[in-house]
């Protein structure tokens, strides 16, 4: 009974870090975009 409460909590932690990963991941995403899109407006000739 032990074990299986053993293995429950390996589970659930694997799929907190895959979560905390993939919002990480994301993360990193939006900022790449955001300064992407910053230095090419910053780029473009003011009007």
């Amino acid at each position: 009974m032990a074990n299986l409460i053993r293995q429950r909590k390996a589970h659930l932690r694997i799929q907190a870090t895959e979560f905390i990963d993939r919002v990480f991941f994301n993360f990193e995403l939006i900022i790449l975009n955001w300064s992407v899109r910053v230095r090419g407006a910053s780029a473009l000739p003011k009007a």
